[in-house]
């Protein structure tokens, strides 16, 4: 099953800051990402190219508590993986 029939995005929400506009262009800054979970899923596949991506969380809307995600990114896209089931986390 492709997995844009697992995962669907819904809302995207960046953050910037620390911009250096002169010589190599540079930021810090946050991406919070509203999604929605059709299936069972393990694993979350994104764009991250020339991105240095730190930390991976996810924390339901309405619920105390937080999932570190593992990530892996490798030529342009990143891989965020959990032990445990996504859909059952944000139920």
């Amino acid at each position: 099953m492709p997995i844009h029939s697992r995962v669907k995005p819904v809302n995207y929400d960046i953050t910037l800051y620390d911009l250096e506009l002169g010589g190599a262009f540079t930021f810090q800054g946050t991406v919070k990402i509203e999604i929605n979970v059709k299936k069972e899923i393990k694993e979350i596949t994104l764009n991250a190219h020339q991105l240095k991506v730190k930390v991976a969380e996810i924390s339901p809307q309405g619920v105390d508590g937080i999932l570190r995600l593992s990530l892996v990114c490798s030529n342009g896209v990143l891989t965020l993986f959990s032990a445990e089931s996504i859909q059952y986390y944000l139920r």
